[in-house]
């Protein structure tokens, strides 16, 4: 290389941009490439941006995103929905609120035919009353109550089946502020049946005015409504026997339950009889053990253990990895983040979570693929993403499920310097995140696995690098140092980026085609980052 061709064309420090590069500056100074529009919201989608991260507070990266989310909209706002969609129903994000709030955008500034596109889509995003009463919070915002909110709104409460309708009454009273009245009141849903009638009347005023309607063939949806709805009544003194059976004959949630009786451990056994949801089972895993409820070698004990050892139900559950991460970390430490709560973990418990953290992710057979997996643990990794959890600890367990269904894998942790984390596939996910946390040190420098892999002759063909983006320590671009690896070494390497902060940065160049940015919590992500080291 000419002087000239090494001064335009050389190594360039990240806190510079590359000549001839399209490259944007990120919060912490370095040059990096701007990640596609669509990659942003599928990390909004997926990431949320409730936290704040080491450069941004969330109220700031919450408007970028808006934005985005606007702008896309008018490009194609109809793609937009199917993203969320295609992201919500799938169950690829820990939580739903973005998808929602993403949706309420679509039905507030979209076009006519974008509009009509995220009202038909409702039922799919909003599963519950509680996704309603935040879509329908998120939209009062943004708009007025026109005919085609009334419209979608009306059609969820009018599509569903007796059951389905009275579970969601008699188990989403409140949430975000919102009731059932308020918004039936706001829609103005008009019942086709007796029953809808009946349950809509009570539901805005109460059922001293309104006899209950005839049960026909048998159904018993009307009483279980009346008996749901006023619970309290016909269990008047604590009668605990009598809340027995009627929670197990009308298979009632635990919402319906006054507050002092959950106290009692045959509560719990007769909610956990009729299957209990799996996201409400793994919420009161340590309610269940304080009450003596779960205790070791107990029969409800195997019972909990069957439920999280069986990937079809966690399927069924759309439970993400990332909650069954969180409930593990909450129960095995044994009291809860918030509240005074104490319990004695059940061993057996602790290890399923922890197999099915790893059964909720989506994988495909083994590639016979070589993945080197960089951790990024800089300061700026150190922001809580979730609680108790830091972005670096959720990335290392994000990357050990990749290390469990690959036998030729290693992962190193780096900042501007390397270091071996010594971590193994065997491990169990308390000692992971021990590893992890509080080791962030020094800024970042995303192209050191590619350089320690060039340094140290170790034959890569996928670079897996979890990090927020935020590199400009390093001598040399990570774009560089994997051109210079893949020159040296004539292996087609690739670089796979898992982002953990919904920013609009990447260090991974889009338009080559042996790159990829996704987000670091999608359930999918062993699956995307398999198929991609294949070439699909």
């Amino acid at each position: 290389m000419t002087k000239y061709s090494k001064m335009v064309y050389g190594e360039t420090p990240q806190t510079e941009p590359m000549f001839g590069e399209k490259q944007v500056r990120n919060n912490a100074g370095g040059y990096v490439y701007k990640a596609n529009e669509w990659d942003v919201l599928n990390r909004f989608l997926i990431l949320g941006s409730e936290k704040n991260t080491y450069y941004v507070k969330a109220g700031e990266l919450t408007k970028e995103n808006a934005q985005n989310v606007l702008n896309l909209i008018a490009k194609d706002g109809r793609r937009v929905v199917k993203e969320i969609v295609a992201i919500s129903d799938a169950g690829r994000a820990p939580k739903n609120d973005s998808a929602i709030f993403a949706l309420a955008l679509c039905g507030a500034y979209g076009n006519d035919e974008t509009r009509a596109e995220a009202f038909s889509a409702l039922p799919k995003v909003c599963r519950t009353a509680t996704h309603l009463f935040q879509f329908v919070d998120n939209i009062s915002n943004m708009r007025g109550w026109g005919k085609g909110l009334r419209k979608a709104v009306s059609k969820w409460y009018l599509n569903k089946d007796a059951d389905s309708l009275v579970y969601q009454l008699i188990k989403y009273k409140n949430r975000e502020g919102w009731t059932h009245k308020d918004v039936i009141t706001l829609a103005h849903p008009k019942p086709v049946e007796d029953w809808q009638q009946f349950m809509f009347n009570t539901t805005v005023k109460g059922f001293d005015h309104f006899s209950a309607v005839r049960v026909s063939n048998g159904e018993n949806y009307i009483e279980k409504y009346i008996i749901g709805s006023n619970f309290s009544r016909y269990v008047a003194g604590g009668n605990v026997k009598r809340a027995c059976e009627l929670i197990e004959k009308y298979n009632f949630p635990r919402e319906v339950v006054p507050t002092e009786m959950l106290n009692n451990p045959e509560i719990w056994d007769a909610l956990m009889s009729n299957n209990m949801p799996m996201t409400a089972m793994i919420r009161n895993l340590g309610k269940m053990s304080s009450i003596g409820y779960l205790t070791e070698l107990s029969d409800a004990s195997r019972k909990i253990c069957d439920m999280l050892t069986n990937k079809e139900v966690i399927k069924k559950a759309r439970i993400h990895p990332i909650n069954l991460l969180l409930a593990y970390n909450t129960y095995n430490r044994g009291c809860g983040f918030r509240g005074n709560l104490n319990w004695n973990p059940v061993q057996s418990v602790v290890s399923a979570l922890q197999d099915a953290f790893y059964m909720a992710f989506d994988n495909i057979e083994p590639t016979g693929k070589r993945f080197f997996i960089g951790l990024d643990v800089s300061g700026s990794m150190s922001c809580e993403c979730y609680e108790g959890i830091s972005s670096a600890m959720a990335g290392a367990v994000i990357g050990m499920s990749l290390m469990r269904s690959e036998k030729q894998v290693a992962m190193y942790g780096f900042a501007n310097t390397f270091r071996n984390l010594r971590l193994n596939s065997r491990m169990s996910l308390d000692e992971i995140m021990r590893r992890t946390d509080s080791l962030s040190f020094g800024g970042t420098d995303c192209a050191l696995p590619m350089r320690f892999a060039l340094n140290n002759k170790i034959g890569v063909d996928d670079f897996v690098v979890i990090t927020d983006n935020e590199t400009w320590a390093g001598r040399i671009h990570p774009k560089q140092a994997l051109d210079k690896y893949r020159n040296a070494t004539g292996i087609d390497a690739k670089l796979t980026v898992l982002a953990t902060t919904p920013t609009e940065f990447s260090i991974a160049d889009s338009t080559k085609n042996y790159m990829l940015d996704i987000s670091g919590f999608d359930s999918s992500v062993p699956k995307l980052v398999q198929e991609f080291a294949k070439g699909f």
